[in-house]
């Protein structure tokens, strides 16, 4: 058996008064971010967060909130960062003010976190219990019963249209360091698991392009001797891996993540060129060209031990968390990479045994949009009332670049209420659609009644050869507004 560090993927495995409005836009287009974006760092040991301002490329604050940290995850609005721990609890922190608003109990070892896209939801890995359990982020609390996936799971990832979640388990279905790993696949819509696909050896990074067509897992040990990292590709449709990438000359490739222009993706190698037990002098990031599943350049040198690395939403910074020496209580660092030279610029000092990171940007400016007249109605109050929207999501057949597909529909149902809660008419402020690659007609008239029910019609027209997505948006003076119906088709 060969003597390995206990870093962060080794030490786990040791172990209604007024109306209701309503108002449907077909897409959302996603956001990029210019200078200015804020790391957050989860110092495992220190039990603080450390808050790195990117236009400075210093620490903004330090969040204490004690116990061993482990991921932190931004939810889609960037108003809220949660983070796991071994503890037995997920802390939620406002990034307004930077404090820590809620503890959310749930299980025994919350490890990594991941949003659905509309933020209603985190889907959270137990390493101790070996789930994945589900988090209304309403609520802050954990609903439905836990889900049974792999050993050790570890990274988890969702697709942009919110269909599937990827459960990355570092043991597989075996004994740890004696099994291949594998990824479990979760139907969002039922919380099953739909499928398990075998990867390489002691797997713990995950990342998904963003276009949603792949899957790229970071391999600590490409074969069962560990002779140098790997990287496996999972394809969302068919759900298999259709390449291997292998990280030559590097060890313990341990961490993932992909450039938002979907061409590059990022490797951090743990071990660095030395196999384990690692050394102490530095591990280092490799790159990999997303067209051709190869690594170009040299690698990029970085501090000891590199744990997980994430690119700025404006694809300029790379920040890699150092975790440094965890027996010796010293503080560890993150290196701060210009993607256009491959270079550090720089070196910032955090807490004790940095390990996880996650980006949040700072809220764009939208472009101005045509707004169309709207329906005159009263001011309306948010009320205590929950539309039903069905289906969750909707997934078109590959259809030609150019041409529509056939339509599918969404049901807005507006409930009748009970003896408590009367329920009460909705009033349809504005229907506003565009001319884009997902398109959108109604049938909801200018009243809905409670009891009530229309629909709203999408037309899925590609603009390219590829996977595509967008958003329903159904916003109301209801709970959970917005409501977003995820959707994705591709083209061909």
């Amino acid at each position: 058996m060969i003597a390995r560090k206990q870093g962060l993927g080794w030490r786990q495995r040791s172990k209604l008064g007024s109306l209701l409005v309503l108002a449907l836009l077909s897409v959302i287009a996603p956001h990029r971010a210019s200078a200015g974006s804020f790391v957050y760092v989860t110092n495992t040991q220190g039990g603080t967060v450390s808050v790195i301002d990117s236009a400075t490329n210093t620490v903004k604050t330090t969040i204490s909130i004690g116990g061993d940290l482990l991921g932190i995850a931004i939810s889609p609005d960037g108003k809220s960062a949660y983070v796991g721990g071994r503890q037995g609890t997920v802390s939620v922190i406002d990034t307004d003010t930077n404090a820590v608003t809620a503890s959310i109990s749930d299980g025994s070892e919350p490890r990594a976190i991941v949003f659905t896209p509309n933020g209603a939801f985190a889907y959270v890995t137990d390493q101790g219990l070996n789930v994945v359990s589900v988090i209304d982020t309403a609520t802050k609390t954990v609903v439905g019963p836990p889900i049974p996936v792999g050993n050790t799971p570890a990274a988890v990832a969702i697709t942009p249209d919110g269909a599937f979640v990827f459960v990355v388990n570092n043991c597989g279905d075996g004994p740890c360091f004696s099994s291949a790993g594998t990824v479990s696949i979760i139907d969002t819509s039922s919380n099953l698991v739909i499928d398990t696909v075998p990867i390489g050896y002691f797997p713990d990074g995950i990342a998904i392009t963003p276009n949603g067509g792949f899957v790229y897992v970071a391999n600590q040990c490409a074969d069962s001797s560990c002779s140098g990292g790997s990287v496996s590709v999972i394809n969302t449709d068919t759900q298999t891996v259709t390449q291997t990438i292998p990280i030559i000359g590097q060890f313990d490739s341990q961490f993932v993540t992909i450039a938002p222009d979907n061409k590059l993706g990022y490797v951090a190698n743990t071990c660095g060129n030395a196999p384990p037990p690692c050394p102490s002098s530095g591990g280092a990031v490799s790159v990999i060209d997303l067209k051709t599943n190869s690594v170009v350049g040299s690698p990029i040198s970085v501090g000891a031990f590199p744990g997980e690395l994430g690119v700025t939403p404006d694809g300029t910074l790379l920040y890699v968390v150092n975790q440094g020496q965890t027996t010796s209580g010293a503080n560890g660092s993150v290196s701060v990479i210009a993607t256009e030279t491959n270079e550090v610029i720089t070196t910032i000092t955090v807490g004790v045994h940095p390990a996880f990171l996650a980006i949040i940007a700072p809220t764009p400016t939208p472009a101005p949009t045509p707004t169309p007249t709207p329906t005159p109605t009263a001011t309306p109050t948010p009320v205590q009332v929950t539309l039903k929207i069905e289906p969750a999501s909707l997934k078109f057949p590959e259809t030609t670049v150019g041409t529509s597909s056939k339509p599918k529909s969404v049901k807005v149902s507006n409930p009748k209420g009970n003896r408590k809660h009367l329920g009460l008419p909705v009033v349809i402020e504005m229907i506003s659609g565009n001319s884009g690659v997902f398109t959108e007609t109604h049938t909801c008239p200018p009243t809905l009644e409670r009891g009530a029910v229309c629909s709203v019609t999408v037309t899925f027209t590609p603009s390219e050869a590829a996977m595509q997505f967008g958003t329903l948006v159904i916003t109301d003076n209801a709970n959970r507004s917005p409501q977003t119906v995820p959707l994705r088709g591709k083209g061909k």
